[in-house]
C-alpha cells in the first residue's frame, strides 16, 4: 500500500512511506475541498490503523482490508459500514508533500 494514491467517489488519500497519510475530500456545492494529514500504520494482525489530525475527531480506526486486483475495500470494526471501493494508483499524482511542522488543515478551491 506504500507510495500508492487511493481513489474513491468523493475523496483520495496517499500514503507516504515514511507512515504519513495525506487525504483529500471534494468539497460541496460551494466546490470548496478539504484536507488532512495524519498517520498510519499495520497492526501485527495485518489490519490498517489510520488517525488523522483533524478529521474523525483525531480518532486511530483500525480498517480490515480487502482487495480484488487494483480495487480496495475497507471494513471497520466499530461500524456497520465499509468504505470503498478504491482504485489504486501507483505514486503521488496529487503532488503531496513531505509534512512539515503541524498545521491545520488547508481548505482548497477546485479550479
Amino acid at each position: 500500500m506504500t507510495g500508492h494514491t487511493f481513489y474513491a467517489d468523493d475523496w483520495h488519500l496517499f500514503l507516504a512511506a515514511d507512515g504519513v497519510l495525506y487525504g483529500r475530500a471534494k468539497g460541496g456545492s460551494d466546490g470548496v475541498a478539504e484536507q488532512d494529514v495524519g498517520r498510519w500504520h499495520i497492526t501485527p494482525e495485518g489490519q490498517w490503523c489510520r488517525t488523522w489530525r483533524w478529521w474523525d475527531n483525531r480518532r486511530e480506526r483500525c480498517f480490515l482490508v480487502y482487495r480484488e486486483g487494483e480495487t480496495f475495500a475497507l471494513s471497520v470494526k466499530d461500524r456497520f459500514f465499509g468504505t470503498g471501493p478504491y482504485r489504486r494508483v501507483l505514486g503521488n499524482p496529487e503532488g503531496y508533500e513531505p509534512l512539515r511542522g503541524v498545521q491545520a488543515p488547508r481548505v482548497l478551491h477546485q479550479q
